[in-house]
Order: structure tokens, then C-alpha cells, then sequence
């Protein structure tokens, strides 16, 4: 099984609660920042789930790569995490590519179980 979670976040409580659970999983976990050519990581490591900060991450760039990995069809869930307040572009990022768009304050409290259903 693979074990290797992909995150594109600037969200240091994000990453602090991803790798609590990515330790006791034994998964590998990568974060992505801005300039990292998304949609090749993902086809060298091939992940079992990408997280997305939208609430974190300027929205354009990432984009692009989503819907470059998405014509590459690849078969792993994408999880789009949007802020709790503000406009909410989930449509767009649906059709991007992200298989579900969560806010943020909904997704947080709920990480480890959103992990372990891919991981298993």
C-alpha cells in the first residue's frame, strides 16, 4: 500500500496536526509550497491523497497544476480545504479537480479520520 500524503498548505497548525497523525500511521508525508511543480511530485510519488489549503494558498497557481494532474487521470482522492468565512469557490474547485471541499474549521477537527479513510 502506499503511504505517501501530499500537502499544500502554509498553515504551520495544519501540518503540526497532519504529521501527529502521519507519525502514528507510519505515512511519509510531503508539503508542497509555492513554485514546487505540484502535478509532477505527484506523478514521481504517486500519493494516496492530496490536501489542499485553499484557506492558506493563493488559489490560481494551484489550480492549474489540479487540473493538469486530473487530465493525467489519476486515481487518488483530492481534498480541497476552503476558509470559514469569505466567498467560497467550491464549484471552481470542483471542477478542478477536488473530489471533496470542506471548510477549514470542518476539516481540521476531522484530519485523521479524512487520512485513514484513503490509507485503508
Amino acid at each position: 500500500m502506499n503511504s505517501i500524503l501530499l500537502i499544500v498548505s502554509s498553515d504551520e497548525n495544519c501540518w503540526l496536526q497532519i504529521e501527529a497523525v502521519s507519525g502514528e500511521e507510519l505515512i511519509e508525508c510531503y508539503f508542497v509550497s509555492h513554485g514546487d511543480h505540484l502535478a509532477e511530485l505527484v506523478k514521481r510519488l504517486n500519493p494516496f491523497l492530496l490536501i489542499v489549503d485553499f484557506a492558506s494558498e493563493e488559489q490560481d497557481w494551484i489550480i492549474k497544476h489540479l487540473s493538469e494532474i486530473k487530465e493525467r487521470r489519476h486515481d487518488f482522492p483530492i481534498i480541497g480545504v476552503i476558509p470559514d468565512e469569505g466567498e467560497a469557490h467550491e464549484v471552481r474547485l470542483q471542477k478542478a479537480g477536488c473530489d471533496h471541499v470542506l471548510r477549514k474549521g470542518k476539516f481540521l477537527p476531522k484530519i485523521r479520520a479524512w487520512i485513514e479513510r484513503y490509507l485503508r
